[in-house]
């Protein structure tokens, strides 16, 4: 897990549970003490209805009307990362450590997405 601002995210294939509470997520705020990140088990089992993609029997993302795999797979990446901000991550990746990994962590973002897309849409 890390902390970007006031926001913990979970990295890509796995989720963040409360130690305590009945919560769990993708990005949650909160402390890292309060939190365990969990890897989903597999197979996922992605489904996507009525413009919700669902995995892990648990997770959903609301993606609209997406129907392609292109669309699945940005519809996800967008949930996390907008354009400008994956244009920052990429054109400021060479500039430190900390930027460095926030290039790898926003790739393997892009893969989880790519492999979520490709359970429930056809690829061209």
């Amino acid at each position: 897990m890390y902390k970007v601002d006031d926001i913990l995210y979970a990295e890509a294939g796995s989720f963040l549970k409360h130690r305590s509470r009945n919560m769990v997520g993708l990005a949650l705020r909160g402390e890292e003490s309060e939190f365990v990140e969990v890897p989903f088990a597999r197979p996922l089992n992605a489904r996507l209805e009525h413009g919700r993609l669902s995995w892990g029997g648990m997770f959903c993302l609301r993606i609209g009307p997406a129907r392609t795999y292109e669309e699945v797979k940005t519809a996800i990446i967008k949930t996390r990362y907008s354009n400008d901000d994956q244009i920052a991550v990429m054109l400021n990746r060479e500039r430190s450590e900390a930027h460095a990994e926030a290039y790898r962590r926003m790739q393997q973002w892009r893969s989880f997405a790519a492999m979520l897309a490709g359970d429930v849409a056809p690829r061209r």
